[in-house]
């Protein structure tokens, strides 16, 4: 099996409800933005991911903390 090298960017939970609590939007949200940009320059795919979770049920929390 050979392994390869394939680069991409991983923006990680950039949506607005996190970016607000970071201070000066602008100011913190640059060196996101030339770093989208210099990727999409040298054709580097850009990945934006968004991380969520959702409330357990009841059942499946005590499922879940049964499982630790």
């Amino acid at each position: 099996m050979s392994i390869q090298n394939n680069p991409a960017l991983l923006v990680m939970d950039l949506q607005n409800g996190i970016a607000k609590h970071l201070g000066d939007t602008e100011k913190v949200l640059l060196p996101y933005r030339k770093a989208v940009e210099a990727a999409r320059k040298h054709e580097i795919p850009v990945i934006f991911v968004r991380v969520a979770f959702r409330q357990l049920s009841q059942q499946e929390s005590f499922s879940y903390r049964k499982s630790l």
